[in-house]
């Protein structure tokens, strides 16, 4: 930013030297600021470091400029809305920097004065406002789109930088809520109670309908988890009865073929036996038993008055139909 030569012990320090009619000044250019020495008016193209400098007044003089990142801000920018209303901008606020190279320093004040300020931002801001305000109603500006003004004056201003090539940086633009006439304040702000009033019945209305809708789903949920236990536990009961059937199955089939093999080897002993049998059990092995059976069971008589020897045994002949019998069994051996 640009300052007219100030007094302050911090800034600047006066000797004042008589030497006939000549009388010099001493003026200290600060960090972060550059000087721009004017003589009898016009713009020296030698821009000024940090230091200590000296001028003659009345003849010449040392402008200084910040170079930092700075915020201006401007106050009563007036704003007509499209129906005839007037508002007003306040503490409009512009975050901005100018460039550090001498020569854009030289060329900004020598176009563009040291109230460049007014020129290439304030002057801006006004006519941005205006255009803007001029398509909107009050309601709209004041309440439902102020918030677009940031926007349009930040491109506004960094249009113009750029079109007249001033090398000034437009970094943050920060626009307040407009002021309007107390009238119709006081309707917006009853208004705005009122709404107020309305999106909290509305919000407590959300709230009930939100928790009815979270009750329905959450009983819905138990429905949904009973009905799944349920069938859950039925397909665990239906595969524990087909377990069971299929182990008893097992164990029938286990026993079905115990008994089988019993009665296999049964039969195969049986068999072994009768086969044994057939070969011992012969025409000649019969007939000797039978008659060593008859002998065991014979009784001899002696004695002096006996003719001859008589044997008797104790059991009768066998017939013909008991002969028949064993030659059948015979037969089947």
């Amino acid at each position: 930013m640009f300052s007219l030569p100030t007094f302050t012990k911090s800034m600047i320090m006066m000797l004042f030297v008589s030497q006939g009619t000549n009388a010099f000044l001493f003026k200290q250019i600060n960090t972060g600021e550059r000087g721009i020495r004017k003589v009898q008016g016009e713009i020296q193209p030698i821009v000024l470091k940090p230091g200590w400098y000296t001028y003659t007044p009345y003849y010449s003089e040392i402008l200084t400029i910040d170079i930092k990142q700075d915020t201006d801000v401007f106050h009563n920018i007036p704003c007509g809305s499209l129906g005839g209303n007037d508002l007003m901008f306040n503490n409009v606020q512009i975050t901005n920097k100018p460039s550090r190279q001498d020569s854009h320093i030289v060329r900004l004040i020598e176009e563009f004065t040291i109230d460049y300020e007014v020129r290439l931002i304030e002057n801006i801001i006004k006519k941005v406002v205006m255009d803007t305000c001029e398509t909107m109603t009050q309601d709209e500006i004041y309440r439902k789109d102020f918030q677009i003004f940031d926007e349009r004056i930040k491109e506004g201003l960094t249009k113009f930088q750029k079109d007249h090539n001033t090398n000034l940086e437009i970094i943050e633009v920060y626009v307040p809520k407009p002021e309007i006439k107390k009238k119709f304040k006081d309707l917006y702000d009853k208004q705005t109670e009122e709404l107020k009033l309305i999106e909290n019945q509305k919000t407590i209305q959300e709230r009930v309908l939100q928790e009815k809708l979270t009750l329905k789903m959450s009983a819905e949920q138990d429905e949904i988890r009973a009905k799944a236990v349920s069938e859950i536990q039925k397909d665990k009961k239906k595969m524990e009865a087909e377990k069971e059937k299929s182990i008893q199955a097992i164990k029938d089939n286990k026993e079905a073929q115990s008994i089988k093999t019993a009665a296999d080897a049964k039969a195969y002993e049986l068999r072994t036996i009768a086969a044994a049998e057939k070969e011992r059990l012969t025409p000649q092995f019969l007939q000797s038993e039978y008659n060593r059976n008859v002998v065991a069971n014979a009784a001899a008589y002696y004695g002096p008055n006996l003719p001859k020897f008589v044997l008797q045994t104790s059991q009768t002949q066998p017939s013909e139909m008991e002969k028949e019998i064993n030659r059948q069994v015979m037969d089947d051996l």
